[in-house]
């Protein structure tokens, strides 16, 4: 997840490097989510009206996997 005080300008920037527009934009009260298909990775893209202004941050990694105890395992 990235954080970014400009989603389109973040959505734009990603756009523009990956060639993956932004598959919709969602609100959800005060804020708004863009979401870029990259094949299997999806990068969620997040502003707040509280996030203040400057460059945007990387926030966050979720995984999707098919045993949690498996990777764990595997990543020891």
């Amino acid at each position: 997840m990235i954080n970014t005080p400009d989603l389109e300008r973040t959505c734009g920037a990603i756009a523009g490097v990956t060639g993956a527009p932004s598959k919709r934009v969602r609100e959800a009260g005060e804020i708004w989510q863009g979401v870029h298909g990259l094949g299997e990775v999806i990068v969620e893209v997040v502003t707040h009206l509280c996030i203040a202004d400057g460059p945007a941050t990387f926030w966050g990694l979720a995984l999707n996997v098919h045993d949690i105890d498996a990777l764990f395992d595997r990543c020891r």
